[in-house]
């Protein structure tokens, strides 16, 4: 059996898909501060993204993919990200979240954001507002309403911009929604910042999964040496929920850097009859090494299990004085044994010590040993499975098909979050925000 068996499954990692959610809020939030608050090699094709796995603004998350170690790790990157990268991930906020940010702003903040809105817009604001409010305003203002419908737009806003931050928070929230989003569109890159810290986490996480790809890279070479271990405060059962969305060509390819031993306690999970079916269709040398481990005793059963006529020709292979000396034991002389038929023959060697049919049995060929094991019952395959080395067993994994490979791998959450962890942390990225920007990309 070779040592250090090779596994090789499959072709790079693409990734597979993991959260997103989108907080949508009212159009009209209340006056005043509003409180801030994600071997063999694997040949199956890719497995293709299907609609209902996509999750597109306003739509509701698959269920079971709301892990909150998942979203942390997401979110924790745009959380750390610089004023620029924030402003740009607030750009790829949906209208709806975007003023979402703004209703959980403070006072002070919506005031700033009413303040870089144009003069027109200034005063539209001021004309959605219910008049109670609005005359409440003007009589700050020292105007009627006669001499405020006389003034300029151009007068009004200047008006307006002396009034209090609490009147221009409230002018700004209480704007239509299409007016709020324009006025979003023109603030500046450090507002869209602080804006995007009124983000929910699981908002954040949305935010950097809908991030293309070679952004995602940049986030992602740009942050701290703690920010890019992703996985690193995850447990195993978020690792392995995640390693579970990949694809099955994604799985398989993620099996490439299986280690020995994985793979060896992969086997190990295999009911008894699965073992015993791939040790029959294992490779006839690989079966005769196994049977090489097993003692005296049972090589001798084992030869006397082979056909007839395998027998005779394995006693054939024989040194012309060893088989004197075996027929010796058995008081037949070598040309009266050469004189009898086959079966004659058969009977003879069934005569012969245990050590003796042993050592035929080792002079066999790997054919023909693999043959007489095929012939044993189910009890003696077990106790060959039972003597399997580490080595053995992460060889026999590495020859069955790439879906049990799978099945097993399925059984192994602690496995899976190894190989996860194994990819590097752009692929881990790529994992976990992949199914939107896939979506997007369409």
């Amino acid at each position: 059996m070779k040592k250090n068996h090779t596994f090789l499954w499959g072709t790079g990692i693409i990734a597979a898909a993991v959260i997103v959610y989108f907080g949508f809020f009212s159009d009209s939030p209340p006056d005043g501060d509003v409180a801030a608050t994600i071997g063999a090699v694997q040949k199956h094709q890719t497995e293709q993204i299907k609609s209902e796995d996509v999750v597109l603004a306003g739509e509701t998350t698959a269920p079971g993919i709301t892990d909150p170690e998942v979203i942390d790790a997401m979110a924790s990157l745009l959380e750390r990200a610089s004023v620029e990268d924030q402003a740009a991930a607030f750009n790829r906020a949906s209208r709806a979240e975007q003023i979402g940010f703004l209703g959980r702003s403070s006072k002070t903040e919506v005031a700033a954001i009413w303040g870089r809105a144009d003069a027109q817009q200034k005063v539209d604001m001021f004309g959605r507002t219910d008049k109670e409010l609005q005359n409440a305003m003007l009589g700050r203002m020292s105007f009627t309403r006669d001499a405020w419908g006389r003034m300029s737009v151009t007068d009004k806003a200047d008006a307006l911009g002396r009034v209090s931050l609490n009147s221009q928070a409230t002018m700004m929230q209480r704007a239509a929604p299409e007016m709020q989003a324009a006025v979003l569109g023109r603030i500046d890159v450090s507002q869209k910042a602080t804006l995007l810290g009124r983000a929910e986490r699981h908002e954040l996480a949305g935010l950097f999964g809908r991030t293309p790809r070679i952004q995602q890279q940049a986030l992602l070479e740009r942050a701290s040496v703690g920010d890019q271990n992703l996985l690193g405060r995850m447990s195993v059962a978020s690792k392995a929920g995640l390693f579970q969305r990949a694809s099955v060509a994604e799985q398989s390819n993620m099996l490439q850097r299986l280690t020995r031993d994985d793979a060896a306690t992969l086997f190990g999970k295999a009911s008894v009859d699965q073992k015993i079916g791939w040790l029959e269709r294992a490779p006839a040398r690989d079966q005769a090494v196994l049977l090489g481990r097993v003692d005296v005793q049972d090589q001798a059963f084992l030869f006397g299990r082979a056909p007839e006529r395998d027998q005779v020709a394995t006693f054939g292979r024989v040194d012309k004085k060893v088989q004197d000396a075996m027929l010796g034991r058995v008081n037949v002389k070598a040309a009266d044994f050469g004189r009898m038929n086959v079966s004659e023959q058969a009977t003879v060697l069934g005569r012969m010590a245990v050590k003796d049919q042993a050592a035929l049995f080792q002079r066999a060929a790997v054919e023909v040993q693999a043959s007489m094991l095929q012939r044993t019952e189910r009890a003696f395959k077990v106790d060959v499975l039972e003597r399997m080395s580490v080595d053995d067993k992460a060889a026999a994994f590495g020859r069955i098909a790439p879906a049990e490979q799978l099945n097993l791998l399925g059984r192994a959450p602690q496995i899976q979050a190894e190989l996860l962890g194994r990819s590097s942390f752009a692929e881990q990225a790529d994992l976990m925000g992949r199914q939107f920007t896939t979506a997007t990309s369409q």
